[in-house]
């Protein structure tokens, strides 16, 4: 993903929990530092695993 096509804020990463951009960045910031803690605590990547490498690219925008 290019950064004309990096999702906003409130655009929903992971279609199965509804988890938004908004709410990973908040779980990283409060020290969620990889897809697993993410999963754990939104129910995201635990349903169809689509949105694991759109994660994996805002943990790495995070530095994470």
């Amino acid at each position: 993903m290019n950064n004309d096509e990096q999702p906003e804020e409130q655009d929903i990463i992971c279609d199965c929990s509804g988890t938004t951009k908004s709410k990973i960045e908040q779980l990283i910031d409060n020290g969620a530092d990889n897809v697993d803690a993410i999963s754990r605590a939104t129910g995201a990547v635990s349903g169809c695993g689509s949105c694991d490498i759109l994660i994996l690219e805002i943990l790495a925008a995070k530095g994470k």
